[in-house]
Order: C-alpha cells, then sequence, then structure tokens
C-alpha cells in the first residue's frame, strides 16, 4: 500500500508513544508534510499491540510491516527514549519541535480516586508487562509459583500471588 504524502512543509512534530494512537497521528501527519519522529520508552513500536495482545490473536510481523511503513514515509523512530528522565519535553522544544503528540497509553492508568486504591496492586498492563519480560519476575523474586486467572484462550499469571 502506497501512503501519498505532500511536500514537507519544514515543520517538526514530536510524538511520544509509539502505540496505536502514535502510529496515527504520526501517519497522519507526514501526509500533511510534517517532519515527524517518535519517541518510545520500549524497543519496539506499537505499545499494547506489541506487549500485551498476543502473537496468536495479533501476529508481530504486522507490527514490523507498520514500522517499515513509517520509515518509507519518512516518520524518524526513537525507540528506548523514556521522556521525561534524561530528555525533558523543554528539550524537544529547544531541539525545534513545533508541537508534541502525547500518547503514552495504557502503561499509566488513571486513578479513580477511591478508598484503598493506593494499597499495592498491580494494575493489568503491569501484569502483562511481567508475563512478557521474564526477568522481570525474576528481580521480583517470584517462583514459578503463581496465580493464574482466565483471559481470552488462556491464563495469566498474577504477579499479586506470588510468595
Amino acid at each position: 500500500m502506497k501512503i501519498e504524502c505532500q511536500p514537507k512543509n519544514g515543520k517538526k512534530v514530536a510524538v511520544i508513544g509509539a502505540g496505536p494512537a502514535g502510529i496515527t497521528i504520526a501517519i497522519l501527519l507526514t501526509k500533511k508534510g510534517y517532519s515527524v519522529t517518535i519517541f518510545d520508552s520500549k524497543d519496539k513500536i506499537g505499545g499494547v499491540l506489541q506487549y500485551g495482545i498476543p502473537a496468536f490473536r495479533l501476529p508481530k510481523t504486522i507490527l514490523d510491516r507498520y514500522k517499515k511503513k513509517l520509515l518509507e514515509i519518512g516518520v524518524k523512530i526513537r525507540p528506548n527514549t523514556a521522556i521525561g528522565t534524561a530528555l525533558e519535553i523543554k528539550d524537544l522544544f529547544r531541539d525545534g519541535y513545533e508541537s508534541i503528540f502525547i500518547g503514552t497509553g495504557v502503561w499509566r492508568p488513571k486513578t479513580l480516586g477511591v478508598k484503598g486504591e493506593s494499597l499495592e496492586m498491580y494494575t493489568m498492563p503491569s501484569i502483562i508487562w511481567r508475563i512478557r519480560m521474564p526477568t522481570t519476575w525474576e528481580r521480583a523474586g517470584c517462583s514459578h509459583r503463581h496465580g493464574e486467572f482466565g483471559h481470552g484462550r488462556g491464563p495469566y499469571r498474577d504477579p499479586s500471588r506470588c510468595p
């Protein structure tokens, strides 16, 4: 599929987050002639599509094709670049970005403001992250014993059940 893009207009846009929203806005802005750079804290694009949906439901080759297409149309991708640590939003403006889209997705859930939510708990994205990255389990001191709960076609491990 060929994506038709207008000539470059000389304006730079930073997109924070390479999930579905970040990918979408990057394509739309590039089609309008903007120079877009995507910054993401993870090493692959896709956000929850990459790290939260199992490969049997969404083959990761689809995301690889999206990355290839983004690069073809001129989008720059900066993986493993968390904004707010060594690089801040003010630095992006200093570097010539005129606009910034923040699409950080489900990794930072919005709290409800209800009693007890500050107790030690795990959100679904953090559970999924721990499942997908076994070294995180090891660092947390969890053994192979765990609780499981059903979701879709298979059980997921519940880190709150670690001994």
